[in-house]
């Protein structure tokens, strides 16, 4: 038995009594009824049984919560459906024709060699044909394609809009409608720059673009179909792709035929995709299934020539180091970024095209990259554009109006250009008669280029031309209905739509579900769990639950009115009757309670420590006997 006179201050409180008197101080639903009295055990087991299975059912939902936090990563929502075209680059443009070896090619070849045998005559040399055959031009070149374009209110006559660029197709021409390709070469020579600083160039183009046909960029092509010698395909056109400025293009994946003789309304509609900062920060590239900027580059199309990380550069990449590492060469229409595959390879010819091709063909099948001495795998940008296209055509030129619009002189103009040059013979079996008519109507050729003059008012000045019929207007109009067309490319909505990769369950959003959870089956929240630490603390150290001075206990009259100690004004009171064992009234004279360290009162008689008396919560006067 506990000595009395032992001081308050060293007692201790059994772990049965702490558990009494955090059941009747927390917050939490139901734990007083377990330890209620007076009550039957039948109240206090059934109270005890609900709360158990409170905790289980809380416990279960909780770690189903944690669970889905822990496992969460990104979920792609729709983030608004009205971004505005200041957010969005109006795409590139990469036209390469079907046919990659041209006819002409072949008389301009066999005109190099008869100069050079004459030459080697001349001089009494003797000459390998074959070891001087150069094959590097049998592409249609982009100054032969190229009539004119037409972007933000100014036209452009001449070819300073794109230049010459391999793709997994062949050559094909790029044109960006913001830059000036040749000017960018000028400047660049000005600066005594072999090759222009196209990372600089290609990084600094800047958002922004406007809705419809008269705010998009338009093309006038010639695809000089009299000129086709490639028979791998048996289509005429053009195979065309809208890409992102600093993407390489995939030709054989996303490019699309445009027919001769056509005009093309080429609607682009753009979707933006972003991902936002908390993503970002939290979870690692695995996770949230994309790559900013800065956590990846790709080796043979770096940042410094003018490209980025993107999903089809990367699956680029991966096909052009399983080519260079199965084939053994390098496909020479790709010659950027790391020099050592130039100086580690020797371009690839023969039958390693075949070799080339089929891997070509297989791109999508690789997604690795190498990247820091360690394999990758090819994920999407964590900010990105992506164009859809719709395109629609219809026929072109009509022949009532060609004539009355500029196109005509346009095209009269490159016919004179091909009849001076190696293209005379082609486009003379393909169009008997038509260099001879050119021949008696040279005069138009420096007529033509004057932008003031109106075919109407040089008509009559043409051979043969009456009212109803001219044989120039009708192999002009024949020729461009063969071999010209006309593109029309525009951004299709005045907004664009716009996805945002975000983190599925945020630390806001668990603790938030976690304490609804908790308060439902509980009522726990975080008053509770300070109580429960506060108790849990106090059953080892007393002295945080004990009085001023560290008196764990104070003296309390009975007269002292408050919530379950009444005077002596209610003789009716369960207190005011003799205690459990000695029989002492609970009066104000003779009697005082003292409430103890964790809240239990002694009941002793004046003047008799010894006489201790069982200890009873002062928590209302029903619970008292």
């Amino acid at each position: 038995m506990e000595d009395d006179s032992m001081p308050t201050s060293k007692r201790r409180i059994s772990v049965k009594e702490q558990f009494r008197t955090f059941c009747l101080q927390t917050s939490l639903h139901g734990w007083q009824y377990i330890v209620e009295k007076p009550a039957s055990a039948w109240r206090n087991a059934f109270w005890a049984v609900i709360v158990t299975l409170s905790m289980v059912t809380a416990g279960t939902f909780l770690y189903n919560n944690t669970w889905d936090f822990v496992h969460s990563n990104v979920v792609t929502t729709v983030d608004t459906m009205t971004a505005p075209l200041s957010e969005v680059f109006f795409p590139s443009v990469v036209v390469c024709n079907i046919n990659q070896v041209r006819d002409s090619y072949f008389e301009e070849l066999l005109a190099n060699q008869k100069a050079m045998v004459q030459q080697s005559q001349a001089h009494n040399e003797n000459l390998t044909l074959v070891e001087d055959v150069d094959v590097s031009g049998t592409h249609q070149l982009c100054k032969d394609m190229f009539i004119y374009s037409k972007w933000n209110g100014s036209t452009t006559f001449s070819f300073e809009s794109e230049r010459d660029f391999g793709t997994d197709y062949g050559i094909c021409c790029w044109y960006t409608p913001q830059f000036n390709f040749t000017e960018i070469v000028r400047v660049s020579h000005e600066q005594g720059l072999e090759e222009p600083n196209w990372g600089h160039w290609f990084t600094n183009i800047e958002k922004g673009a406007k809705t419809g046909k008269d705010n998009g960029y338009t093309m006038l092509l010639d695809i000089e179909s009299f000129d086709y010698k490639f028979f791998n395909e048996g289509s005429e056109g053009l195979k065309v792709a809208l890409v992102h400025h600093l993407d390489m293009p995939i030709m054989r994946q996303i490019g699309f035929h445009i027919s001769p003789g056509t005009e093309n309304q080429i609607a682009v509609t753009p979707t933006l995709i972003s991902t936002s900062k908390h993503a970002v920060e939290r979870f690692v590239p695995e996770q949230r299934d994309c790559y900013c900027e800065d956590e990846i580059s790709l080796k043979y199309l770096p940042r410094d020539h003018g490209y980025r990380y993107e999903m089809s550069n990367c699956l680029f990449e991966a096909a052009f180091e399983n080519i260079l590492e199965q084939c053994n060469c390098f496909p020479g229409f790709h010659t950027t970024g790391d020099e050592s595959h130039s100086a580690n390879y020797s371009t690839c010819i023969g039958d390693d095209l075949v070799c080339v091709n089929e891997l070509m063909n297989r791109m999508g099948q690789f997604d690795h990259v190498v990247y820091q001495g360690k394999q990758v795998k090819c994920r999407s940008n964590c900010e990105d554009q992506i164009n859809s296209v719709f395109v629609t055509s219809s026929t072109y030129p009509n022949k009532h109006v060609f004539v009355k619009r500029p196109e005509f002189c346009y095209t009269l103009i490159r016919l004179f250009k091909k009849c001076n040059s190696s293209k005379r013979y082609p486009v003379m079996r393909a169009y008997p008669g038509l260099c001879f008519i050119l021949e008696e109507v040279d005069f138009l050729e420096s007529r033509c280029q004057d932008q003031n003059v109106r075919w109407k008012d040089i008509r009559e000045f043409i051979p043969n031309c009456n009212d109803t019929f001219c044989p120039l207007e009708e192999i002009v109009w024949m020729y461009a209905r063969k071999n010209m067309a006309l593109l029309n490319i525009f951004i299709k909505d005045p907004y664009a739509k716009k996805f945002l990769k975000d983190v599925k369950t945020t630390k806001t959003s668990y603790i938030a579900n976690s304490g609804g959870i908790l308060g439902l089956c509980m009522g726990f929240s975080f008053i509770s769990g300070a109580e429960v630490i506060f108790h849990f603390l106090s059953s080892i150290f007393p002295s945080l639950s004990a009085g001023k001075g560290g008196v764990p206990a104070r003296k309390v009259s009975l007269d002292q009115n408050g919530p379950g100690i009444p005077g002596d004004e209610n003789p009716a009171h369960p207190l005011v009757r003799k205690c459990p064992k000695h029989g002492c009234k609970l009066t104000r004279k003779k009697c005082h309670i003292l409430r103890g360290r964790a809240g239990f009162p002694s009941c002793f008689k004046r003047g008799n420590p010894s006489h201790r008396v069982t200890k009873y919560p002062i928590y209302g006067p029903e619970r008292f006997i």
